[in-house]
């Protein structure tokens, strides 16, 4: 995303060794853009992504450190990151967080 006026997404898919989806997630709000930056998996599959966003509406999860990932007052456009683990059945965890 160069910029608010430029939306994306991010998404994750895990394929097993012969190339069958295993589980894919889209990652993003409707407004604004989000994207990935860092990757990691761990030993169980489930996939751990951090990145920005600056969408209003990016999804959290009960619990999160911030269920409301659009701070208020930032100016335009707010960026934020987000971090979420993603397992083969469901979005485990989203979180948003301002820099």
């Amino acid at each position: 995303c160069e910029s608010a006026d430029d939306p994306c997404d991010a998404f994750v898919a895990k394929f097993s060794r012969v190339g069958r989806l295993v589980y894919s997630s889209y990652l993003g709000g409707a407004t604004g853009g989000d994207s990935a930056t860092s990757l990691a998996v761990d030993g169980g599959g489930r996939a751990y992504v951090a990145g920005a966003t600056t969408a209003t509406d990016f999804p959290t999860t009960a619990g999160a450190f911030q269920e409301d990932a659009a701070p208020k007052g930032l100016g335009e456009p707010p960026y934020w990151g987000f971090v979420a683990r993603i397992g083969p059945s469901d979005l485990v965890f989203a979180d948003g967080f301002e820099d």
